[in-house]
C-alpha cells in the first residue's frame, strides 16, 4: 500500500515510488486500486502479465542466478543461503513489530 504520510527511509521517494508504479500499471503488470479506509493510498494489485513475464523470463533468470554465484563454493554458498535466510527471517520480525 502506498501512503503519502508514510516516512520512506529508503533512497528512493514516493514520487519515484509512484512513477515506477504508474508504468508498471501502464504496461499492465499491476493495478492501482484505492484503499476503501485510507484516501491517501492505493493498493498495489499484480496482474496475471506477472506470472505470464516470469514465465517467460525465466530461463534467463535461472542462467543470471548460475552465472552470479558461479565463483562460490558449496560451503559458501550455504553461508549465503543461510545468511539471507536469517535476514528474512529478521524482516518478517521487523514487520510484526510494526503492526
Amino acid at each position: 500500500m502506498l501512503d503519502s504520510s508514510d516516512h520512506w527511509d529508503a533512497d528512493t521517494s514516493h514520487q519515484n515510488t509512484r512513477q515506477v508504479l504508474d508504468k508498471l500499471a501502464g504496461k499492465g503488470f499491476v493495478k492501482l486500486v484505492p484503499d476503501k479506509t485510507n484516501g491517501r493510498a492505493s493498493r498495489v494489485i499484480a496482474t496475471s502479465k506477472v506470472d505470464e513475464w516470469g514465465k517467460a523470463t525465466k530461463g534467463q533468470a535461472r542462467e543470471f542466478m548460475a552465472a552470479m554465484y558461479s565463483g562460490l563454493s558449496k560451503t559458501e554458498l550455504v553461508t549465503v543461503a543461510s545468511g539471507l535466510l536469517r535476514i528474512h527471517d529478521a524482516l518478517g520480525d521487523i514487520d510484526k513489530e510494526k503492526k
